[in-house]
């Protein structure tokens, strides 16, 4: 499925009616055999891919965009990065996906994330670089770290969520978790793409062998294996927000 996907994603620039259409028959696809319910609607969502314009609206926290705001709102996006930044001034670390699109989950109005996976070492296995603002660079260590905690509150899981290793994977994770916390649904899908022609020796060969990559070794200690397909609800007050994590090819 990866070059139809691709091949799709590259042509978005303008989205017409039909290549969302399009889009979002190749997302529900991906979404067949969640444990969420999830729903596109090509006259209501919109989407943003990550390359598609180079701005700050790459990022959760700068979105501009009338149809994504409505979930997304500015309110949320402040909340975001005051909880992710002690400072703000000079370089900043914050996650870029390189898909998201608004979506029904649970008949709820959601985010639906995606994560390209082109290659085994493509997640920065050797941590954030710490040359960054040093109270920015505690600070994420320590939110990262306390929804690790809390996703393994339970015993059912056990997570390992770091800045020091792995740190794409951990910060996704946190920042679906903070989503959810927040009040909005979420569906964070890990996208691998198989045989990637224009990538070395380090590419994926199958869907077996990129899920074996996401769920064995130093994959395995940061995100627990069977938390993937797990549908999670996020508890604030008397809210309960779901959010599930998916590895698909």
């Amino acid at each position: 499925m990866k070059d139809s996907i691709e091949g799709t994603l590259n042509h978005c620039s303008h989205k017409p009616i039909l290549l969302k259409i399009g889009v979002y028959e190749l997302m529900r696809k991906l979404t067949t055999d969640g444990a969420v319910k999830i729903e596109f609607d090509a006259d209501v969502d919109d989407f943003i891919l990550k390359d598609e314009n180079p701005s700050d609206r790459q990022y959760l926290t700068k979105i501009k965009h009338p149809v994504i705001n409505k979930i997304l709102t500015e309110d949320i996006q402040e909340e975001l990065l005051s909880w992710w930044l002690a400072k703000r001034k000079g370089q900043q670390s914050l996650p870029q996906f390189n898909f998201l699109s608004t979506c029904m989950i649970d008949e709820k109005p959601g985010l639906f994330l995606i994560q390209f996976k082109k290659r085994v070492d493509n997640d920065f296995p050797e941590g954030k670089n710490n040359e960054d603002n040093k109270d920015n660079h505690k600070q994420i260590g320590d939110r990262i770290s306390s929804v690790s905690e809390k996703l393994s509150d339970d015993d059912k899981f056990s997570f390992g969520l770091t800045h020091e290793s792995y740190y794409e994977l951990s910060n996704r994770f946190a920042w679906t978790w903070k989503l959810a916390d927040l009040g909005i649904p979420v569906v964070l899908v890990y996208l691998g793409f198989i045989s990637t022609k224009e990538m070395d020796e380090k590419i994926f060969y199958s869907h077996v062998d990129f899920v074996r990559s996401m769920i064995t070794g130093d994959h395995a200690k940061i995100v627990d294996p069977n938390a993937w397909v797990k549908k999670f609800e996020v508890v604030n007050g008397e809210k309960k927000t779901p959010f599930i994590a998916l590895l698909r090819s």
